[in-house]
Parts: C-alpha cells; sequence; structure tokens
C-alpha cells in the first residue's frame, strides 16, 4: 500500500460520489467552522479527518496515512510534511531575456 495521502481532487470527487458535491456544505451540515473541511484536505485535523473519513466509509488512516501510524492511530505531534503546502505549479520564466 502505498504511503501517500489521497489528492484533494480524489477526495472532492469521492464525496461528490456520496452526494456531497461542495466542502462548503459539509461545513454547514455538521455545525464545522467555514473551510474547515477544505482545509483538512491539505493540512491536520483532528474533526474534519473524521467526519470525511465518515462520510467516505473509508478510514482516516487510509486517506492519509501520512498522518496516522500503522496501527490507524493519529500521530502526535503531525510530522512538519503535513503543514508544508503543495508548490504552485506556474509558468516558469527565463531570469534573464535573450
Amino acid at each position: 500500500m502505498p504511503n501517500t495521502n489521497w489528492t484533494r481532487s480524489k477526495i472532492k470527487y469521492e464525496l461528490a460520489q456520496k452526494g456531497w458535491p461542495y466542502l462548503r456544505d459539509i461545513d454547514r451540515r455538521f455545525g464545522l467552522p467555514k473551510g474547515t473541511s477544505h482545509n483538512t484536505t491539505a493540512r491536520p485535523d483532528p474533526r474534519g479527518e473524521r467526519l470525511i473519513a465518515d462520510l467516505l466509509q473509508v478510514s482516516a488512516h487510509v486517506i492519509w496515512p501520512s498522518r496516522y501510524d500503522a496501527k490507524g492511530n493519529r500521530l502526535k505531534p503531525q510530522p512538519v510534511a503535513s503543514y508544508t503546502p503543495e508548490p504552485v505549479r506556474r509558468q516558469c520564466q527565463k531570469s534573464k531575456a535573450a
């Protein structure tokens, strides 16, 4: 089993298949602060992780293996890599004009 987290797009796709096309609807329905579900897809948040995992009917350690140990227990403290943002892909520009 690969030790990589599901991508945000995969999580959103799976939630849409279960009838939750918008992450903001999850926050509203279950009384979470605005943006919790969206932020959970990129950064650790125990409430959001449990809720998303429950909605997908999958264990949270399957969705985010980097945030859990082999037994499925949440890591404390979380690894620094869990808080590192994904690189933004932009068009590269030459440092000097031709």
